[in-house]
């Protein structure tokens, strides 16, 4: 008995290294992966399954292996190649996303359910929320697992985070690391992020009562990033904020600052602009309940607080940086640490969202906008701003997508009722001042401050575009003014060109990496294409063999045969040369005329 269940102990785990180490085709997925996907399909025992993106294979073997049937999508022709493999695999050879909703469409007028499914095609953004929407809609996808691969991947997460899985209504569970990605560590992929299953579970007959979400967790692919950045810091000779031990609450690329800290920069014209923008919000702030969404080091919420308002809760996704404000906080203001993508809060709770310097270092700013909606309640004011990148310096490292004045204005009214736009820009200002607001600093208002302007510009040109958004018309307020240290204009002018030659450096700098980041992607196309190559080379190779030994044969059987022939002259020859043959000549002779006398 111990002898036999140590052989079956040695059986399991050759199934298992088999499985692990050495499939039958080329297999992208990691070891836990492979295990993964291997546990749901015995589990599931599935009856109808797709996959969306087959490659060379690997998965779609154990697709096969455990479904009924199985449907793949992929843009190569080479995976009809896998068809004399598969009798259980229908190939569709094209775009999923013209292809796909064909299938489910088909399906589901045929009364069939798609038990599993298994996304790994178009790594884009878009990609993935196109493939996934389509499988949330079709009515064949009624009681369906959903596994997405690479889900820790920059573009594909950014896809599943827009999709709010936990909000559909067919959605039971939603786990975006149900296996975490990795962060490679070395070779021309270096510092990427990759690999990692999404799960998400199915079922229509739950109605939308919300979905089961791992709450308890930090976000991996979230973590994943955060390495990977100061990674990249500490390669590059810069001191990471975590290994001093000291919160780094100006985080900064190429000396660039990605938040506004007023105790550092508070006298220059980033001041009068950060400030500027907070000091027009506090005057809706009064008795109101406040959310200072991407709040930073806290500065705005504290000035929203101190005009007023009833509440003000703070989020940001910078959890050291609320840590070192938070113990000198306003008492009406509350910081939270949270992702303004996916706000855990209720709906309809704030009376005023205020949101600036945000949107713009998003990589879903349209997400942001949704959550924002959100939260609004339904007489409430949104004020967000971005940089208008029409005329704002271009090459900022930090800022992902900077909305023109119309493309803001198109976002919000696709959200809201009512929307206002007000042009934010730098001024050079003379104004004469009595001693008491001659000496005004810190913020300080400055009573019967008459404003004249001497040079106009054509809406659009402004640096930054501060809008007004609600579901009832919007408010009007006094026009704000913000004066700073008064700066030799010479000087500011010789600041200003230097810091537009580093940003426009950086510009050209990021253009070439994402140039470098397309041809990677071709080339990365290209060597799956050879790694299908070489995965079909030993069946090629068998091929090869078998003409060469059928071509040997035939050469063994023409060699038999001219030996039987030289034989048989040989022997003909033998026959003709005797004296016997010789002596018989002329009877053979006679024989043949009279054979020709009588057939005549």
């Amino acid at each position: 008995m111990f002898s036999e269940r140590r052989s079956r102990q040695r059986s399991a785990g050759g199934t298992l290294l088999k499985l692990l180490l050495r499939p039958d085709l080329p297999w992208q997925m990691k070891y836990g992966e492979r295990c993964a996907l291997e546990g749901i399909l015995t589990l599931l025992k599935p009856a109808l399954a797709i996959e969306i993106g087959t490659a060379q294979g690997g998965s779609l073997q154990r697709l096969a292996a455990h479904a009924e049937e199985v449907h793949s999508f992929d843009l190569v022709n080479d995976v009809a190649d896998l068809a004399q493999r598969f009798e259980n695999v229908e190939f569709h050879v094209g775009d999923s996303a013209s292809l796909l909703p064909e299938v489910l469409a088909e399906l589901a007028a045929n009364g069939r359910n798609v038990d599993f499914v298994l996304v790994d095609g178009d790594h884009t953004a878009e990609g993935v929320q196109r493939d996934a929407r389509a499988l949330l809609e079709s009515g064949a996808c009624r009681d369906t697992v959903i596994v997405f691969h690479d889900a820790a991947n920059d573009e594909v997460r950014e896809g599943l985070d827009a999709l709010a899985l936990e909000q559909h209504p067919k959605v039971a569970l939603a786990m975006l690391d149900f296996v975490p990605g990795y962060l490679v560590k070395d070779g021309p992929r270096r510092f990427e992020i990759w690999n990692g299953l999404a799960l998400a579970v199915l079922d229509a007959s739950r109605g939308g009562n919300g979905a089961i979400v791992d709450a308890e967790s930090f976000d991996a692919a979230a973590l994943n990033r955060r390495m990977r950045d100061a990674l990249r810091a500490e390669e590059h000779g810069e001191t990471s904020s975590a290994a001093s031990g000291e919160p780094e609450l100006r985080e900064s690329f190429d000396d660039i600052p990605e938040r506004f800290v007023p105790d550092q920069m508070g006298e220059g014209l980033v001041a009068a602009e950060h400030l500027g923008r907070y000091w027009f919000a506090s005057r809706f702030a009064s008795g109101r309940r406040v959310l200072d969404a991407g709040c930073g080091t806290g500065y705005g919420s504290t000035i929203l607080a101190e005009a007023g308002a009833r509440s003000v809760l703070g989020v940001d996704i910078a959890e050291p940086v609320l840590e070192a404000v938070r113990p000198d906080a306003h008492p009406a203001v509350t910081f939270e640490v949270g992702d303004v993508t996916r706000l855990e809060l209720p709906d309809a709770v704030f009376d005023l969202v205020v949101c600036f310097e945000l949107i713009e270092h998003v990589e879903n700013p349209n997400r942001v906008l949704d959550e924002l909606a959100r939260v609004l309640a339904p007489d409430g004011l949104l004020i967000v701003s971005s940089p208008n990148r029409a005329a704002y310096v271009p090459g900022n490292p930090h800022h992902v997508h900077e909305f023109l004045p119309d493309e803001l204005r198109e976002a919000l009214e696709s959200r809201f009722e009512s929307v206002r736009l007000l042009r934010q820009h730098d001024w050079v200002a003379s104004a004469i001042f009595e001693d008491e607001a001659f000496e005004a600093c810190d913020g300080k208002d400055v009573p019967d401050l008459e404003v004249r302007k001497l040079v106009g510009h054509r809406p659009g040109r402004e640096v930054y575009t501060v809008a007004l958004a609600g579901n009832v018309p919007v408010p009007r307020a006094p026009t704000p003014v913000a004066l700073t240290h008064t700066l030799e204009l010479r000087q500011w002018m010789e600041n200003y060109h230097a810091q537009q030659r580093v940003l426009s450096e950086q510009a050209d700098y990021l253009r070439e990496l994402q140039t470098l980041n397309r041809e990677r992607r071709d080339l990365r196309a290209q060597l799956e294409r050879l790694e299908a190559e070489l995965a079909r080379a030993p069946e090629r190779d068998l091929c090869i063999d078998e003409q060469e030994r059928r071509i040997s044969e035939q050469n063994r059987r023409i060699g038999d045969l001219e030996t039987h022939l030289n034989a048989a002259r040989d022997a003909l020859r033998d026959v003709t040369d005797s004296p016997s043959w010789r002596m018989t000549a002329p009877l053979r002779r006679a024989k043949s005329v009279v054979r020709r006398t009588f057939s005549s």
